[in-house]
């Protein structure tokens, strides 16, 4: 089970990696406004936005953002509930730690890091997020 959650994760590390970045950016970047009077005006701000993106995207890859102080959102981690079983359990004890698990809910803190640190740990939150621990079992 472990295997194939690991294999799971390397086939979504791209998808996580960009959903990551995008919301790194989304903390460094203030939302474009949107009320202006003219459509043109929209437009041509839309456009500065997304070039500007653009150049924080770079910035962000080459690493020069990495020590850059951000504050996002993240899960808090779970506390881990290891549940000892009989050889032939696995299923069962993978099920029970889920519950408990859920049961625990995902919670939301506003934390501050690095940039550096947060890829990291966005990266894995995404990838997370991507994978289906039903199709994992199966």
């Amino acid at each position: 089970m472990k295997l194939a959650r690991e294999e799971a994760m390397i086939k979504v590390e791209g998808l996580a990696e960009d959903a990551a970045e995008e919301r790194i950016l989304d903390s460094l970047l203030p939302p474009a406004r949107t009320s202006t009077e003219f459509k043109g005006e929209v437009a041509t701000e839309k456009q500065e936005t997304d070039s500007t993106r653009q150049i924080f995207r770079k910035k962000l890859r080459e690493g020069d953002l990495d020590d850059k102080d951000i504050e996002l959102e993240v899960v808090s981690s779970h506390i881990g509930v290891e549940i000892m079983a009989p050889p032939g359990m696995e299923e069962m004890t993978s099920q029970l730690q889920g519950m408990f698990q859920s049961m625990a809910g995902d919670k939301k803190k506003m934390k501050k890091m690095k940039v550096k640190d947060s890829l990291k740990v966005l990266r894995e939150e995404e990838a997370a997020k991507l994978i289906n621990d039903d199709e994992i079992k199966n």
